[in-house]
């Protein structure tokens, strides 16, 4: 389950398991993805397309209701 309410949850990479801090925009409809933890080599975060969930990105753990 992929949130779209704008609370935050985390996302793993599949490839480099990195995992990030993701929350909806919900004004401009795209997700925003911000490292978290030992972030040496990536640097900054990212924005997704309208409305898409990377395909390498996977939900962790359990989503607070």
């Amino acid at each position: 389950m992929i949130r779209r309410d704008g609370r935050p949850f985390y996302a793993r990479n599949k490839k480099t398991f990195a995992v990030y801090l993701v929350h909806y925009n919900i004004i401009e409809a795209r997700f925003e993805f911000e490292p978290q933890g030992n972030t040496r080599i990536i640097k900054k975060g990212f924005v997704s397309h309208y409305m898409d969930f990377p395909d390498d990105m996977e939900p962790t753990g359990t989503l607070m209701q």
